[in-house]
């Protein structure tokens, strides 16, 4: 089973899983989380909301043109 591989492919998988584990290490890497959790804490806050006012108060106004 593992004699019909060529050399050339075992080099090839074993460069692909090490880069795997390479990326995936440093993702979950304590610098990594502590980076990640700084960029949240103190990134900009970004407001999608409308322009309009926050709270509508029910206050009725009379209308000036009937």
């Amino acid at each position: 089973m593992f004699g019909e591989l060529s050399l050339s492919r075992w080099v090839i998988g074993f460069i692909a899983v090490a880069i795997a584990l390479f990326l995936l290490l440093s993702y979950f890497s304590a610098d990594a989380r502590l980076r990640r959790r700084r960029r949240k804490n103190y990134g900009h806050t970004i407001s999608k909301g409308g322009k309009g006012p926050m709270v509508r108060l029910a206050v009725q106004i009379e209308d000036s043109e009937k």
